[in-house]
């Protein structure tokens, strides 16, 4: 008879158990894609958009990764290690969290990689890996990875001049936003491009002088306003 109670004790507290992870987790995934635009239009490479003053952008290639992305409502946190790779291809995100909450009201996300992804050896990593050398994101010279890369053309005063803006090493920007988003729902995060060149805050790229940075030391400077504007440039 003990052995039929603890038996049935062992199996009521199995499935409750149970019951309450699932209960957990229902609605514990923070679901946000990142959408690139010009101008409130959603971007595709090699098209032409309309930026300030009649001049316009055409963009050959953007990717850039995304890491250690914090969530918070107020009461809990969440640090999530998924690493993400940015780029025409793949914009959506998927945060877990490891509390059963409706809705975040606070988000941060760096542009940048940790020190241990950028120390990782590229050809170690399976071809969907965001790290893998397939992905073109590592840097030779510098045995290191570059975070955001952004290229293609401008067109002003009918002049066609071509953009590079690599960046790495001790270049790192985080994006921070607060306001409600859902687990219910999809959510959707802007990167206006724009706002990159013309910056609601801050000082616009010079499309004459500061076309072109590797994060060399000689372009500190043009590397520091671009990768400053890069992470203003995001909207909720």
């Amino acid at each position: 008879m003990k052995r039929c109670i603890l038996f049935s004790y062992f199996v009521i507290t199995f499935f409750l158990f149970n019951s309450c992870n699932k209960n957990t987790n229902a609605n514990s995934t923070l679901n946000f894609q990142i959408v690139n635009r010009v101008n409130n239009t959603p971007i595709e490479l090699g098209k032409t958009y309309w930026l300030k003053n009649n001049d316009s952008i055409i963009i050959e290639r953007f990717d850039y990764y995304i890491s250690e992305i914090s969530t918070s409502n107020g009461s809990h946190s969440n640090i999530s290690n998924t690493l993400y790779l940015i780029n025409e291809d793949n914009s959506k995100v998927a945060v877990a969290n490891s509390h059963s909450l409706t809705n975040m009201t606070a988000l941060t996300m760096n542009l940048s990689l940790t020190n241990e992804q950028n120390n990782s050896n590229p050809s170690s990593f399976s071809n969907s890996n965001p790290l893998s050398s397939i992905k073109n994101m590592y840097w030779s010279e510098w045995t290191k990875y570059r975070y955001i890369v952004f290229e293609g053309r401008i067109l002003s005063n009918g002049q066609n001049k071509t953009f590079t803006y690599h960046t790495g090493l001790e270049y790192k920007t985080s994006v921070a936003a607060s306001g409600n988003l859902s687990l219910s729902s999809d959510n959707i995060i802007y990167l206006n491009i724009d706002k990159i060149f013309y910056p609601t805050s801050g000082n616009n790229l010079n499309q004459d002088t500061e076309l072109v940075t590797h994060s060399d030391a000689s372009q500190h400077s043009i590397t520091t306003k671009f990768v400053q504007n890069f992470g203003n440039a995001f909207s909720f």
